[in-house]
């Protein structure tokens, strides 16, 4: 079986899309990713067995998503494929193009709930292009074989909102790794000793949907042997504005950033840290609704958790005992839920060994791989796929 998945985003960093692909090749497919990247050359290679087709937005000389579009559009037309795999809303027209072409199956992976996502910037630009993910999610949804989503509460309101039988979850959870305390990578990075209590936070820098400011500011009520580290990216200048923050508040000695680490590395990194913090805002439903990769990456490295209190991560936190649910947009609030986690040490030793526990037997990649499996063999059931 070949499969060719289209994703406007960069391997590197995007883990639920090189976790689908790795699965899929293990099962006896073979797949290609048409992705992007940030880098000035259109790259080809395999990693993992996967064969990675990665193409820059600045496409000879043209920067812009429009010559990336007509490069993916080619890739689509001319790589064989017995299924497509469009990755968001953005790559589903020519994904489904590409598949009524070849006579191919054609999934539908919805990482978003993009009928409820909060505007970045409440501009004409960005209520034109939230319109257009609405009105071509709800065209094409209905065309595809199968549709996926990350989580049950966006599977209920994405079959409810178009009528649609629910589509397939399969969570953002990772794979089953073993656990390594204190791995020393932040720390050595930072210069921080042994005795810091590190709080992380890792993910995107979305100011609108993140309280990240707030997080900022509740280091000010913090001791001082706690360290709050960003590992992450910005999408505009939000790691410019949450430096400046820390300069303001001269909290350089208790607030550090790191950059993105790849995907496959990022766990060691975690697991260096004692806590992990989930600061969303609840503003929208896609926000409400949510089930961020982070979760589970924190439980895998064997961290409780401080959250805002949302369905999903209510559902996780409360059923494991892992951690602790409040308002992050009061940095005071923010604090003292941190402190409760992290100023009894045999305390957040159980939640520690109870995070893990949840990592291993109930959210881990190997367990979530057979959704994904199953969905492939029902639209293959003449084989292809173990």
């Amino acid at each position: 079986m070949n499969v060719l998945m289209a994703v406007i985003s960069d391997m590197t960093h995007d883990a639920r899309v090189y976790r689908e692909a790795k699965a899929l090749t293990d099962a006896g497919a073979t797949v290609t990713v048409v992705s992007m990247t940030t880098g000035p050359q259109r790259k080809e290679y395999v990693q993992d067995g996967i064969r990675i087709v990665a193409l820059p937005l600045d496409v000879a000389g043209r920067k812009g998503i429009g010559p990336f579009f007509r490069s993916l559009f080619h890739e689509l037309r001319v790589r064989p494929a017995d299924v497509i795999h469009a990755h968001n809303v953005h790559t589903l027209p020519f994904c489904w193009w590409a598949a009524k072409r070849k006579g191919a199956r054609l999934v539908y992976d919805s990482h978003e709930l993009f009928t409820g996502l909060q505007l970045a910037e409440p501009t004409f630009r960005e209520r034109v292009k939230q319109y257009l993910e609405h009105v071509t999610e709800r065209l094409f949804i209905h065309r595809a074989d199968g549709v996926i989503t990350v989580s049950r509460s966006y599977s209920e309101i994405i079959g409810r909102t178009y009528g649609i039988e629910r589509p397939t979850v399969v969570q953002n959870v990772s794979p089953l790794q073993p656990l390594q305390r204190k791995t020393g990578l932040i720390r050595r990075r930072l210069g921080l000793g042994e005795e810091r209590m590190v709080v992380i936070y890792q993910g995107g820098y979305h100011l609108v949907t993140r309280a990240l400011d707030k997080l900022v500011l509740a280091a000010r009520e913090l001791p001082d042997h706690y360290a709050v580290v960003f590992v992450g990216f910005a999408v505009r200048n939000e790691d410019q504005l949450l430096q400046d923050l820390v300069r303001r508040e001269g909290l350089t000695d208790k607030v550090f950033f790191l950059p993105p680490v790849p995907h496959n590395e990022l766990l060691l990194y975690t697991m260096d840290a004692d806590i992990g913090v989930i600061p969303f805002i609840d503003n929208c439903p896609a926000m409400h609704y949510c089930t961020p990769n982070k979760i589970y990456e924190y439980l895998m490295a064997g961290i409780p958790v401080v959250a805002t209190d949302l369905p999903e991560l209510r559902r996780v936190i409360e059923r494991w005992d892992v951690g602790t649910l409040c308002d992050p947009t009061d940095p005071s609030l923010l604090a003292q839920a941190i402190r409760e986690l992290a100023d009894d040490p045999t305390e957040l030793e159980s939640r520690k060994q109870r995070a893990r526990r949840a990592a291993e037997e109930e959210y881990n990649w190997q367990l979530e791989l057979h959704s994904l499996l199953g969905l492939y063999r029902r639209l293959a059931p003449s084989g292809g796929i173990e």
